[in-house]
């Protein structure tokens, strides 16, 4: 102990210690990756069917905006197109992050 006292050149500061200890757990536990495989089959299936019943109310809204369009074309009017465009850009979201899931879950009832 003595000759390490007598030879000690330097100390951890107290704040790096908390944030070496931070810097050892994410070598070993990582967090925040896009893993698909972790959850159970029930629970993908629940989320994956969740995610169906979320586009197709989306899909309703957008054939809403349909609608609402050939009224206003019926009647000589002009449609906002943005209105359209921002309901399709919402089923196109919700279909590509659902995407990952369903590939996962096809594929886990092929095996």
């Amino acid at each position: 102990m003595q000759l390490l006292l007598q030879s000690r050149i330097g100390t951890l500061n107290i704040e790096f210690c908390r944030d070496l200890h931070i810097r050892i757990f994410m070598a070993f536990a990582s967090l925040g990756f896009d893993d698909h495989q972790w959850f159970s089959t029930e629970d993908l299936k629940v989320l994956v069917d969740q995610g169906m019943v979320d586009i197709a109310a989306k899909e309703h809204t957008l054939a809403e905006k349909k609608l609402a369009k050939s009224s206003y074309d019926a009647e000589g009017k002009k449609f906002p197109e943005s209105q359209m465009e921002g309901a399709q850009a919402a089923v196109d979201q919700l279909k590509a992050e659902l995407a990952p899931y369903q590939a996962e879950l096809e594929q886990r009832q092929k095996s």
